[in-house]
């Protein structure tokens, strides 16, 4: 199995997308998926640049929100491509954030064995991290993406402007993952983000964006299919799903970016307890996590409910909680076996802070 290399483009006027559909995709049936967030706010901006190529495309429509990515919305997506009469020629684009790039390509993966498909992320999170690098899924019974493919798309065309579509909350989800980028980045990127007080959507310039997006790239293009070293790109994610989980369907329901701030401090505390994290390293790490997220923060968790999740952790072997470690910025040690005293231990210090 090779991997794919997807086509990273960055163009505001989108003459490049319309470009592709015309030499490769001009007799095919297009489709757009889309939530109502960005059938609402930037569906639009196609239609005004004049992608004409999609003038007929058909949309597909999924509800707001984690939970869309869910196996009876894909059996409903595969269905419409059916109602359709859409052959393997066909072409899928998801306009969105994460989870219509998580689930339009699952979808476009599995449908008739794969049809193509073009990523255009809307979301900070969705460019710096769910449309690059190959990964697709849905949930399963609550857990997340237990059931994906590794595919890329033909491109994925990245757009700064369409973060003026977002809410700041949302805009800070993606920003967590910024973070967790820099904190892997051997070089001045890290030593950059901290020094930012107050982050912005104009801080995000097409610039930093290739300058963020280069970290993920380098690490995937080693390790395609997270064989080794593309566990790295976890930092913060085995307790950070966990925690996004526990509180799924509750009052205190979080955003991805929001439980990966929280995974990375409570993993940091980990990191720490097995000597490979320095304490003032850590510390700072946390107080600017909490200048971002006060109220993260202010949740508390159980480690006993926090262990039953992770251990259904897809990085997992032999039934032992894997986690990537940081062990100073710029380098994080992956594999590392977590047990449950960890975790309870680490929680116990989440909450006293």
């Amino acid at each position: 199995m090779q991997a794919k290399n997807s086509n990273l483009i960055f163009n505001k006027d989108f003459s490049q997308l319309n470009t592709l559909l015309e030499e490769n995709y001009s007799d095919s049936i297009k489709f757009i998926l889309v939530d109502q967030n960005t059938h609402d706010h930037c569906i639009l901006t196609l239609d005004q640049i004049g992608v004409s190529q999609l003038e007929d495309a058909e949309i597909l429509l999924v509800p707001d929100g984690e939970g869309s990515k869910s196996p009876e919305i894909a059996i409903s997506l595969w269905q419409a491509l059916m109602s359709h009469n859409a052959d393997r020629h066909a072409v899928l684009i998801n306009l969105g954030g994460g989870m219509v790039t998580d689930l339009g390509g699952f979808i476009a993966s599995t449908y008739k064995r794969g049809i193509d498909f073009i990523n255009i992320p809307t979301s900070l999170l969705a460019m710096v991290d769910a449309s690059i690098g190959g990964k697709t899924g849905i949930n399963l019974d609550g857990v997340k993406n237990q059931v994906g493919t590794f595919n890329d798309p033909v491109a994925t065309f990245l757009n700064t402007d369409f973060l003026q579509t977002l809410p700041q909350r949302e805009f800070m989800s993606g920003w967590a993952e910024v973070y967790k980028h820099a904190l892997i980045d051997n070089g001045s990127l890290f030593e950059e983000i901290q020094k930012i007080e107050s982050p912005s959507k104009e801080v995000i310039t097409t610039d930093l964006l290739k300058r963020i997006i280069a970290v993920k790239q380098q690490v995937v293009q080693s390790d395609p299919f997270e064989k080794s070293e593309r566990q790295i790109l976890n930092l913060g994610h085995t307790i950070g799903h966990a925690v996004e989980t526990a509180v799924l369907g509750s009052d205190h329901e979080l955003l991805h970016g929001e439980a990966v701030a929280a995974g990375i401090v409570i993993e940091n505390f980990i990191a720490e307890e097995k000597n490979l994290l320095d304490n003032n390293i850590r510390k700072n790490i946390q107080e600017k996590l909490k200048s971002w997220y006060p109220d993260v923060f202010k949740l508390e968790f159980r480690g006993e409910a926090l262990t039953e999740i992770a251990l259904a952790d897809k990085k997992n072997t032999n039934q032992n909680i894997r986690c990537s470690l940081l062990e100073e910025p710029g380098k994080v040690k992956w594999g590392v076996e977590v047990n449950s005293e960890d975790i309870e231990s680490a929680i116990k210090q989440w909450n006293a802070i």
